[in-house]
């Protein structure tokens, strides 16, 4: 699920201090657009989370991962982690009938999303036999992002950013209107281009990939 990054209401408190339009919460937005905001929130929401190759949410995911040879170092996508519920091991994949690995005998590095497992413990070794239950993501809902003390803020402002560009370009709101033979014509949705200040901005919130 893609979290909202910014709402009507912050948008225009924005806006107003961004152009000087007027005291914060009192700018005036052509009643036109004003709906044409909200259809943009989503989308602009979801192009910034694609850009960061990442999902912003923070929730509780599973994932299940390859154990192969004598690897003991497993990636979680959704980082950072906040914490870990539990570690299964399963080559048959029946999770819900073995026990968790101890939580002595493992450890996660919440930045990177590196669990490291003791080389004593003994894991059968197959495709998705790993079975990780976590909580992970940088923000649990736009509250959060709005906030200007919150270390995620910057996605708020570049997703505010990038929906003040897109409506100013009120010719191409993310869609394009396409001609077919016999005078029919069918609307289709574009695919958002990010400014490139845009993609400055959230620059240090994509995604690490790492490799074993």
């Amino acid at each position: 699920m893609v979290v909202n990054l910014t709402t009507r209401e912050n948008f225009e408190i924005w806006y107003a201090g961004y152009e000087g339009g007027g005291p914060a919460g009192k700018v005036v937005i052509d009643p036109k657009i004003s709906s044409k905001i909200d259809q943009l929130i989503a989308p602009v929401s979801q192009a910034i989370e694609g850009f960061l190759g990442r999902s912003v949410e923070r929730t509780t995911y599973t994932e299940e991962l390859p154990v192969r040879g004598f690897g003991r170092r497993f990636f979680l996508k959704h980082t950072p982690i906040t914490s870990v519920t539990a570690i299964k091991n399963s080559k048959l994949w029946e999770f819900t009938a073995v026990n968790a690995i101890e939580s002595t005998e493992w450890r996660v590095d919440s930045a990177t999303g590196i669990i490291h497992v003791a080389t004593h413990v003994n894991l059968e070794q197959g495709e998705l036999a790993l079975q990780v239950e976590y909580i992970g993501g940088l923000i649990a809902n736009v509250s959060e992002v709005i906030d200007p003390t919150n270390e995620y803020h910057a996605l708020n402002l570049a997703c505010n950013m990038q929906i003040d560009y897109m409506i100013s370009r009120r010719n191409s709101m993310g869609s394009e209107t396409q001609s077919r033979s016999g005078g029919a014509s069918v609307t289709k949705t574009k695919e958002i281009a990010l400014l490139k200040m845009v993609e400055q901005i959230i620059s240090p919130f994509r995604r690490v990939r790492l490799h074993a």
